[in-house]
């Protein structure tokens, strides 16, 4: 069976939910594909989530007390997650682990380009210490058993609600609007995860 497709387990969560899907014998190399990845998540979706922001400014009382850089800081860590966990699904550890480490490094570098050298010091340990804090957050969240009998992620749901709670924002239309598009961020994950 050399070169055939193999099951590998969704990370984290107990084998009756585990996710299995076949994956390709071969994907990219993590040094060409993380970085594009990484960047059109970026430009696509974080650059241009202040749609989602204006929903979080029009239900506040004042202006949100979380930021426009940090809801998008939020978005683009979650995202991160979100691409961890598929390729993980997708590929094994070992690819995740290559992957993950150069689009981290990219995204980290993009940032830097742009700051002072003290500026870049503060950046990266701050951007670390809350990309690990958020990584354990995420990976503890399991999946639970809705109505049907089926698995249902919590993911989306948690990360829109920490968004409204950070933001001082208690309006059920606002978390659900935004949990579709954190629904919609871990969909698109998947999806290049498995065109890698």
């Amino acid at each position: 069976m050399n070169g055939a497709p193999k099951m590998v387990l969704y990370v984290g969560h107990p084998p009756e939910y585990n996710l299995c899907v076949t994956a390709k014998p071969r994907p990219a190399a993590p040094e060409e594909s993380a970085p594009k990845v990484a960047a059109v998540f970026f430009t696509e979706v974080v650059a241009k989530s202040d749609k989602e922001y204006a929903l979080l400014e029009k239900h506040s009382d004042g202006a949100p007390k979380l930021s426009l850089v940090d809801f998008q800081m939020e978005a683009l860590i979650y995202g991160l997650h979100c691409l961890d966990r598929a390729v993980f699904a997708f590929w094994g550890a070992d690819y995740r682990a290559a992957f993950m480490n150069r689009a981290f490094t990219f995204i980290c570098d993009m940032f830097c380009d742009v700051m002072t050298d003290s500026q870049r010091k503060r950046f990266l340990e701050g951007f670390k210490k809350l990309c690990d804090a958020r990584q354990l957050e995420y990976g503890a969240m399991k999946p639970v058993v809705g109505e049907d009998g089926l698995p249902k992620n919590v993911l989306p749901y948690e990360f829109s609600k920490r968004l409204c709670i950070d933001a001082g924002v208690y309006n059920p239309a606002t978390h659900i609007v935004l949990m579709e598009w954190a629904g919609g961020i871990m969909t698109m994950m998947l999806e290049i995860a498995e065109e890698l």
